[in-house]
């Protein structure tokens, strides 16, 4: 008799157990499938409203506006230009930051300047670059990947920045 109830008395805990595990494993899917993108597509116009006019070049294709969630929220333009790729971001700040989102050990640097704005190009084995430079209240990058030189970087920095009007 006491061993068939220290049985049931495993048992019933073992069953506890089992529910417990269920139950976490349950949350946790829940929490999982609640938890949202923070990448959204919006519109050109969306970035106008929020003060920021920035072309693409008029040879870009597969042109995509976009917004990172975030304190504060990060802007960010994706094109293609000959097969290249570049993704221009702004997020408002009080200084220089590497908002870019590429992890390379660049081993090629320069810095240049447009209408009085400096930036500092760094690349990498020709495969990808990132040029970084402050302007009214924002850090802005450009990343490109593909067939990357200084120059190509470079001229569209230019472009970029002299299409960018930061409204505040």
């Amino acid at each position: 008799m006491v061993k068939r109830l220290i049985a049931i008395a495993a048992l019933s805990a073992a069953s506890a157990a089992a529910m417990y595990i269920v139950k976490k494993m349950e949350a946790k899917s829940t929490n999982e499938a609640s938890m949202r993108n923070p990448v959204n597509v919006v519109t050109k116009e969306d970035f106008a409203n929020a003060g920021i006019k920035v072309d693409a070049p008029e040879d870009a294709v597969n042109v995509f506006w976009l917004t990172i969630e975030g304190i504060p929220l990060l802007y960010s333009l994706d094109f293609f230009v000959n097969g290249n790729e570049f993704n221009l971001r702004l997020k408002r700040s009080d200084k220089l930051d590497d908002i870019s989102g590429m992890y390379y050990s660049w081993n090629e640097e320069k810095t240049v300047s447009d209408n009085g704005t400096r930036a500092v190009i760094q690349t990498v084995d020709d495969e990808a670059g990132i040029c970084l430079w402050y302007r009214d209240g924002y850090t802005i990058s450009l990343s490109m990947r593909g067939n990357v030189t200084m120059e190509d970087i470079e001229s569209m920095f230019q472009f970029l920045n002299q299409s960018l009007v930061i409204e505040k």
